[in-house]
C-alpha cells in the first residue's frame, strides 16, 4: 500500500521510481505494474528502510542548521555535537512526524499556499515508519506495538480499494477494542506471534511460520501423486518440517558451512542513505517551501481514511453484519456476503479434515 501510493514515475524526482533508477533496482522485478503489486516484497521493504533513514537523516541535518551531510556525521563522531543539541533535534523531528494531521490541514490551503513535494515526503516517513515500527513490534514480539499500528493500518485501507482488507481490519480492531471479552483479548496478544528460533528477535506472525510450512510441504510432494504417498506427506513428513529444518542448521554448523541468508547485511546501505540525504537537503524537501506545486502528489491515507470513517457506511454495515450473526463475522469478499453453496461446504469439510494434524 505504501510503495504503491508512493511509487510515482521516474520523471517525478522524489518518487519511489526515481529512487530506484537513482540506486540501479530493477522496477519490473520489484513490482507489477498490471496488477500493481509488491512482486519482490524483501526488495521493497529495503528500498522504502533505505529511502526512510535518507529522509530522516536529512530531516535532523536540516534541524541541527548544518550545511551538509558530512559535516554533521563529522560533528557527530568527534562528539563536537553535545548530546542535548542532538536530542533536541530529533525531538523537533519527532514532533513533526507523529503530527498525522499536519498534512491534511495543509492540503485545505489555497493552492498558492501549498507545497506539494514538501506534504508527500512528511507523508512518506510518517507512512514509513509506522510500518517499521509494526515490523520491529513482531520480531521482538511486543503484540501491544502490534495493535497500536494495526489500528493505523485500519484507517489507511479504508481509503483504498483494498475492501477485504479495509473489512477485516475494521473487525479485528472492533474484536480487540470491544467485542471480546478481556480473557479472549489477553490470549489472544499472547498467541498472535510466535518464536520458533528462541532468539530475542525471532519473532514473527503465526501465518508467516504456516506460510514456511505450506511452502515446505509443497516442495516435498511426490512428482506422481498417489495416495500412499499422499498419505506419506500429509501425516509423516508435514509434521516434521521445522525438524527437518533444525537439522539442516546443525548440519551446517558441524560442517562450518559458510551460510549466509537471503537478508545478509553484507553489503553497507550507508552510501544509498547518504546519497539520498544530500539529494533531499539539495532541494530542500525537508523543509515548508510556499508555492511549490508538483504534479506527483502522495495519497494521504490518514487523512482520507479518516473522512471514509466519519461518514460511518462502513462502521454502519460492520455493526450490521455483527448484529445479524450475534459477534461472529462471515467471511465477507469485496462489499458483499458471499453465500456458501452445497459443494462449498462439502470441500469445505474435506479441507478440515485434511488439516486435522495441525490441531494434533
Amino acid at each position: 500500500m505504501i510503495f504503491d501510493t508512493h511509487l510515482g514515475t521516474p520523471d517525478d524526482p522524489f518518487s519511489l521510481s526515481k529512487w530506484i533508477a537513482d540506486l540501479g533496482r530493477d522496477t519490473r522485478r520489484m513490482w507489477s505494474a498490471e496488477k500493481r503489486t509488491v512482486k519482490l516484497f524483501r526488495a521493497c521493504l529495503q528500498l522504502v528502510d533505505h529511502v526512510l533513514d535518507g529522509y530522516l537523516l536529512a530531516a535532523v541535518v536540516k534541524e541541527s542548521q548544518l550545511p551538509s551531510v558530512s559535516q554533521f556525521l563529522e560533528l557527530a563522531k568527534s562528539k563536537s555535537l553535545s548530546a542535548k543539541d542532538l536530542t533536541s533535534c530529533l525531538t523537533r523531528v519527532a514532533d513533526l512526524m507523529t503530527n498525522y494531521s499536519e498534512v491534511t490541514l495543509q492540503r485545505r490551503r489555497i493552492p498558492s499556499n501549498r507545497d506539494t513535494d514538501y506534504e508527500s515526503h512528511t507523508l512518506f516517513i510518517q507512512q514509513a515508519l509506522i510500518l517499521r515500527t509494526y515490523h520491529l513490534a513482531m520480531r521482538h514480539g511486543d503484540s501491544g506495538v502490534v495493535v497500536a499500528c494495526l489500528s493505523y493500518f485500519t484507517v489507511w485501507f479504508q481509503s483504498t480499494g483494498r475492501f477485504n482488507y479495509a473489512n477485516e481490519t475494521i473487525h479485528l480492531t472492533a474484536c480487540l477494542k470491544r467485542l471480546w471479552s478481556p480473557e479472549l483479548r489477553q490470549y489472544w496478544m499472547e498467541n498472535c506471534l510466535i518464536n520458533p528460533s528462541g532468539s530475542r528477535e525471532g519473532w514473527m506472525a503465526c501465518d508467516y511460520l504456516g506460510e514456511y510450512i505450506v511452502r515446505e510441504v509443497k516442495s516435498m510432494m511426490h512428482h506422481n501423486v498417489t495416495p500412499a504417498t499422499d498419505k506419506f506427506l500429509r501425516e509423516v513428513i508435514s509434521p516434521l518440517i521445522l525438524t527437518f529444518r533444525d537439522a539442516r542448521k546443525n548440519m551446517w554448523k558441524a560442517c562450518d558451512a559458510n551460510f549466509q541468508s537471503q537478508h545478509s547485511t553484507a553489503v553497507s546501505a550507508s552510501v544509498d542513505i547518504r546519497h539520498i540525504a544530500d539529494r533531499v537537503l539539495r532541494f530542500h524537501m525537508s523543509e515548508y517551501q510556499q508555492g511549490r506545486i508538483e504534479t506527483f502528489e502522495a495519497a494521504d491515507l490518514y487523512g482520507k481514511g479518516l473522512e471514509s470513517l466519519l461518514s460511518f457506511k462502513k462502521l454502519d454495515a460492520h455493526v450490521t453484519r455483527i448484529e445479524k450473526d450475534k459477534g461472529f463475522s462471515a467471511t465477507h469478499w469485496g462489499q458483499e456476503e458471499v453465500e456458501v453453496e452445497d459443494e462449498d461446504e462439502e470441500f469445505q469439510d474435506i479441507e478440515e479434515q485434511e488439516d486435522g494434524w495441525l490441531e494434533d
